[in-house]
Parts: C-alpha cells; structure tokens; sequence
C-alpha cells in the first residue's frame, strides 16, 4: 500500500549521468543568476547603490567563478546591458573570474577616475580599451589631446573643460 517514488529514467546508464550532469549544471547557473541579481537589487536600493567612493554595483551573472566572462564575447552588448543595468548612468562593475572590470558612463565618471588615479595612464592600451569598449571617435580625440596628465594639478594649460 505504500507509495513509491522512483525518479525518471531512460533505462540507459549513460543517458541518465549526462541528463543528470545537465540538469546540476543548469540548476547551479539558475541559482548564481537568482543570487547576483537579488544581490544587485538590494545593494541598488537607497544609499547603498549610490557611488560615494565606495566600489559601484557588481553587475549579475551565471556562471560562478567566471562572472560576466561570457559577455566580454560582444564588447558592444556588454556595454549595452551595463548601461541598461545602471541606475542613473553610475559605474557598475563586471566580475570576469577574479578581476573586477569597472564600466563607467559619462564624461564627469571618466574625469573623476582619472584625476583620483595614481596608476591610471591615458598611454595606448588605455586609448585600445576605450575604443573597443565603444568609445567613439570624436571621444577618442579628445581624449587623446588632453596632455595635462592624471593628477589633480594639471601638467599643462589646457583649461579645466578640455580636461580628462
């Protein structure tokens, strides 16, 4: 009279380990993906989701230990959906394995950062990573025009607005 409950089975061995694997891998993608974005959720609500010097949001993500990895594959989209993801253009941040990558918006966060950095430079590999995260020409010109440095006492006279 007692009800017994066997799981769904094909009747092959290796079929079942495979379904199973896919159905642990899915169910560990799903559950990182509801945690990051709960996460993000709460951390955006009231003052913690404000930028004051403290780090921006982490944006959410499936795979554990790799983050936004997947999403470095299309530069172009993985600004979109930051952009999309950030409340009032502030920085967020992208988790791809152990290196946190920050995407800014905006002129005033790209002058804050630069004038707050001690390592930051303006050299070429800077200049390759604007541009390939989507920064256009006209920006890169400026950009690259700017010869006052990074600190917060300008190296050159070029008036404050013409200034990174």
């Amino acid at each position: 009279m007692g009800v017994s409950i066997t799981p769904a089975t094909t009747g092959v061995k290796i079929v079942d380990g495979i379904l199973f694997v896919l159905f642990m891998i899915v169910g560990v993608l799903g559950v990182t993906m509801a945690f990051t974005h709960c996460r993000y959720w709460l951390q955006s609500r009231g003052n913690a989701g404000r930028f004051q010097g403290r780090e921006p949001l982490t944006l959410p993500y499936s795979i554990p230990w790799l983050g936004g990895f997947a999403r470095m594959i299309d530069p172009h989209g993985m600004y979109a959906y930051a952009r999309k993801m950030s409340l009032q253009n502030r920085p967020v941040r992208l988790r791809v394995g152990p290196v946190g990558i920050y995407i800014l918006f905006g002129d005033k966060n790209i002058k804050m950062i630069f004038r707050n950095s001690k390592k930051l430079s303006k050299d070429a590999s800077s200049q390759m990573l604007f541009r390939n995260s989507g920064m256009g020409a006209h920006d890169m010109a400026i950009l690259a025009e700017d010869t006052s440095g990074t600190g917060a006492v300008p190296l050159t006279d070029i008036p404050e607005e013409k200034r990174i």
